[in-house]
């Protein structure tokens, strides 16, 4: 093997392991999501980026409503693209949009 050969392996050798220690743990890739999706939306989505699951809706009345994740609501719920409906990566997003909390069904 030549000198260059070898200095030439060993460089390779060297950026694999600084790829290997580079690689970000799952924590570091959901901080950079939930970053990311902080103000993803400002305008409302129509295809929501990861993390964004605030759904818009717009009801029969023209009320305009946001439901998050954790009401019960939230799974039936569909957000209609054709009626101005939108997805939101936060609830300042959705208020900014003329967006309002749900109102309980109590």
């Amino acid at each position: 093997m030549t000198r260059t050969t070898i200095v030439s392996a060993v460089i390779l050798l060297v950026l694999a392991a600084l790829a290997g220690a580079c690689e970000k743990s799952d924590d570091v890739i959901v901080q950079e999501q939930f970053r990311e999706a902080a103000n993803a939306c400002p305008k409302g989505c129509e295809n929501p980026p990861p993390g964004c699951v605030i759904k818009g809706n717009i009801g029969g009345t023209g009320l305009k409503f946001f439901i998050l994740p954790d009401d019960p609501r939230w799974s039936a719920a569909i957000v209609d693209l054709a009626k101005g409906e939108r997805w939101f990566c936060n609830e300042r997003e959705a208020q900014d949009n003329g967006f309002q909390p749900v109102p309980d069904s109590n």
